[in-house]
C-alpha cells in the first residue's frame, strides 16, 4: 500500500506548507483534482492511506514555489540544496537540479514572486490556486513519483531571484 513520506506529514503538522492541510485527491494516473472548486475548499484532514490506492495526491502550492522541469535545458544558476520529485527510475536529483532531466524542484515562495501567470511560461508554479502532483502518485506514463531529500521539506530554501532571472532570458 502506498505511504505518505514522514517528512511531508511533519511539514504539514508544522504549518510549513500552509495554514490548512495542503493535500487534495486527484484522479488516479492523472493530474486532475477530484473536486470542482478545490482551490477554495479547506481540507480538514489528511486523506486516508486507502485513498492513495485509488487516487493520486496533489500538494496545494500556498507557500511553495515549484519549478516543473518539463523541457530540460542547461541553466547557469547554482541552486541551493532543496527537495526534488522525479518519476523516472534512475534519474538522480542532481540531473533535475541541473535542468538535464524532468522533475519538480521545490522552494519556499518568496514575497517578491507574486504573479503565477507570468511565471507559468517559465515552468515556475506558485499558489494559491495551483497544485502539483506528489509521491506516491502515479504519473500518466505509469511511473510512480518519488521524493529525493524529503527531509528538506522542513527547511525549504527560498526560490533564488537569480534563477527566475536566468529562466526569464
Amino acid at each position: 500500500m502506498p505511504q505518505y513520506d514522514p517528512y511531508l506529514l511533519e511539514a504539514i503538522k508544522q504549518g510549513i506548507l500552509g495554514k490548512e492541510i495542503p493535500l487534495i485527491l486527484l484522479h488516479k494516473g492523472t493530474k486532475q483534482p477530484l473536486w470542482p472548486g478545490w482551490q477554495r475548499k479547506a481540507i480538514s484532514k489528511i486523506p486516508k492511506l486507502e485513498d492513495l490506492e485509488r487516487h493520486n495526491i496533489g500538494l496545494k502550492l500556498n507557500n511553495i514555489a515549484v519549478i516543473d522541469v518539463d523541457k530540460p535545458a542547461e541553466i547557469k544558476t547554482k541552486l541551493p540544496p532543496t527537495t526534488v520529485v522525479t518519476r523516472k527510475k534512475g534519474v538522480e536529483p542532481e540531473e533535475v537540479m541541473a535542468f538535464k532531466e524532468r522533475g519538480h524542484i521545490y522552494f519556499k515562495k518568496p514575497d517578491w514572486l507574486r504573479d503565477p501567470l507570468i511565471r507559468k511560461s517559465l515552468g515556475i508554479y506558485i499558489g494559491p490556486g495551483r497544485q502539483m502532483v506528489i509521491p506516491p502518485s502515479v504519473h500518466p506514463s505509469g511511473e510512480r513519483y518519488r521524493w529525493h531529500s524529503p527531509e528538506r521539506l522542513l527547511d525549504l530554501p527560498e526560490l533564488p531571484k537569480e534563477l527566475v532571472e536566468e529562466l526569464s532570458k
